[in-house]
């Protein structure tokens, strides 16, 4: 088999579960033993996980067929001859199967017929019980949700929403089990009250109604591990890690081995924590955690591989990872994320190895991480093309060199931009000055409404004193052409003499505005 410390396919599908699906790999050497392996799960998952060995490692395959009783088929797929079926037991089995059925389905029409809301519901949670039992996920989840539909207490809610989402997990309809665990988190928990109270009842019952009204240990644990399970299909893994970090292995073991065992959680934690956590989380959240260390007794290894990883020891922690990486394989829900998590893990390591440094030796980082140079140069160019490595490759000297910013253009660009800003400022405080040297205001009015299409016109104030124009003083002088008073009042539109003592006024204030320039130029040296 490949190195799995370094992928061999630079190909990028949409998700890692599907480019699993379309390639399945297969395993031949594994780790671990089979007994003890499936000793930690119970119910339909054991037997699921079973047969995913089965189909994935030739050297288990008949050994995890043989205990999922699916012997005959590994044994025809390799040519040789079946074992006899024990006739007497199937027969019974079947028998039994049906016998239980009918009499389930009967049950379930007395409580009809008596019209006992909880009877029936009952009725169809033993009915949906025995499909699940018999390996048919369909039938019950059309019973579960029967049931569901004639539950009266959050508790008997709670109970069933549970049992749909596992059956949904074992259908592989992760878009259910999203949906009911939405159902889940807004079922009251069975210790709530059942209506408004008093502020005095309220009050005096507060303490107690605080452990009452939560989640049972049982469900939460389950409801964190099917949330990880659908972010995990959904590779959002920093969500898995923090979520299952949640979890207490005194509360969790006895509860969950239906759907993962206490050892996957660990690996599922360490593997994202990994791939996506700080190397202070690392610390903190993994290896510190009074709660996960119980966890992390369980894969020794996974302690070692997260403990090298937070002190640079890149090699040991991405042998460790190859070391183990075909016992992950064989994992279910795990398998078609490794070659996309160790992806993530490898760059994650190299970008941490090169953050310290403006220059890298190829050579010496090739020792660190215990990689070809070639190896190394490819997984820093794919790093630098995608943007998460600011480096450069100086093929000629085998260095890496980051890309500096040159603060000292940077700061005459500063400057300069800064000079402008100031000249600006200065020639428009220099106007404002001019103009009430010149006794001119000018107003702006807005006519038609004020949108975009009115109609702007300019008033031009003077202030020259009291004058005696045609209106008396303080007139109003308005059209154009012709003489006219001297008085001070506003004047609009205009040409004549309105519109020649206008230019007059602005030819001022620019001959005004040259003089002050001159004379701070003069101030200043003549170098502004």
């Amino acid at each position: 088999m490949a190195d799995p410390s370094y992928p061999g396919s630079r190909s990028h599908s949409p998700t890692p579960a599907k480019r699993a699906r379309n390639h399945p790999v297969v395993v031949d050497a594994p780790t671990f033993d089979l007994d003890t392996y499936i000793s930690g799960y119970r119910g339909r998952t054991k037997i699921k996980r079973l047969a995913f060995i089965g189909s994935r490692c030739p050297t288990l395959a008949i050994d995890a067929h043989r205990a999922a009783l699916a012997l005959n088929q590994a044994l025809e797929a390799r040519n040789q001859p079946c074992v006899a079926p024990d006739q007497v037991w199937l027969e019974q089995a079947q028998r039994t199967a049906r016998v239980d059925g009918d009499r389930l389905d009967a049950e379930l029409k007395t409580y009809k017929h008596n019209s006992i809301k909880d009877s029936i519901r009952m009725g169809y949670n033993d009915l949906a019980e025995h499909h699940f039992k018999c390996g048919d996920f369909s039938n019950a989840v059309k019973c579960f949700l029967k049931a569901r539909e004639y539950a009266t207490t959050p508790k008997n809610q709670i109970h069933h929403t549970v049992n749909l989402i596992h059956c949904y997990l074992l259908l592989n309809q992760y878009q259910q089990v999203q949906l009911n665990l939405n159902r889940l988190n807004i079922t009251p928990p069975p210790g709530a009250p059942a209506g408004p109270a008093s502020s005095t009842s309220a009050t005096a019952a507060a303490a107690d109604d605080k452990d009452a009204s939560k989640k049972p240990a049982p469900i939460a644990a389950l409801e964190i591990v099917f949330q990880s399970l659908v972010n995990l299909k959904d590779s959002a893994y920093e969500r898995v890690a923090r979520d299952l970090l949640k979890l207490q292995l005194a509360t969790t073991a006895d509860h969950v081995e239906e759907v993962v065992s206490t050892n996957d959680i660990a690996l599922l934690v360490g593997l994202c924590a990994l791939a996506t956590f700080p190397r202070p989380d690392i610390k903190r959240l993994v290896l510190d955690s009074n709660t996960f260390r119980g966890f992390l007794d369980l894969e020794p290894h996974m302690r070692q591989t997260l403990s090298a990883f937070y002190h640079a020891k890149y090699a040991t922690c991405l042998q460790l990872l190859a070391e183990h990486m075909n016992d992950r394989l064989l994992d279910v829900y795990l398998a078609p994320h490794m070659e996309h998590l160790l992806a993530k893990i490898r760059h994650r390591a190299v970008i941490q190895y090169c953050a310290p440094f403006t220059t890298v030796d190829l050579a010496r980082m090739a020792r660190a991480f215990a990689w070809d140079d070639a190896v190394l140069v490819s997984e820093v160019e794919k790093l630098i093309v995608d943007g998460a490595l600011k480096m450069r490759i100086d093929a000629r000297a085998r260095i890496l060199k980051k890309r500096t910013r040159n603060e000292r253009v940077a700061a005459f660009k500063n400057v300069l931009q800064t000079g402008d800003k100031l000249e600006l400022a200065r020639h428009q405080a220099m106007l404002k000055m001019a103009m009430v040297a010149a006794g001119v205001t000018v107003h702006s009015t807005q006519k038609g409404g004020g949108g975009p299409g009115g109609k702007h016109d300019m008033d031009v104030e003077e202030h020259h004193g009291g004058g005696h124009g045609s209106h008396g003083k303080g007139g109003r002088r308005q059209g154009g052409g012709g003489g006219g008073g001297s008085g001070s009042g506003r004047r609009q539109g205009g040409g004549g003499a309105d519109f020649e003592q206008q230019q007059l006024q602005w030819a001022m204030m620019q001959s005004m505005m040259e003089a002050q320039q001159r004379e701070s130029q003069q101030y200043s040296g003549g170098d502004y």
